[in-house]
């Protein structure tokens, strides 16, 4: 039985949603970003060319990180690889 404590309740108001992208580490969590429709090919690239190289360079200064993404189609998009072709990135899982 869950602990009421940990449940929420729901307030049904309409068809509205709310998608946000974040990342974590072992060492912090990195931002939660508030994504405008949907999570598209470039609106990606260009979280990942503005948030994900930021914060890897802070939390990792030593280039000891490895990304890793999930395989979501915006992620392994034929431009989005393009883009990041030697990037700054070090250890790029998929």
């Amino acid at each position: 039985k869950q602990h009421p404590a940990t449940i929420a309740g729901k307030l049904k108001a309409g068809r509205g949603s709310v998608m946000v992208w974040g990342m974590f580490s072992w060492h912090s969590l990195g931002a939660l970003i508030i994504v405008e429709g949907s999570m598209a090919q470039q609106k990606y690239a260009s979280v990942r060319a503005g948030q994900v190289q930021s914060y890897i360079r802070i939390v990792f200064p030593q280039d000891d990180s490895i990304y890793q993404q999930n395989n979501a189609n915006p992620h392994t998009a034929n431009s989005v690889d393009k883009q990041f072709e030697g990037d700054l990135t070090p250890g790029f899982l998929t």
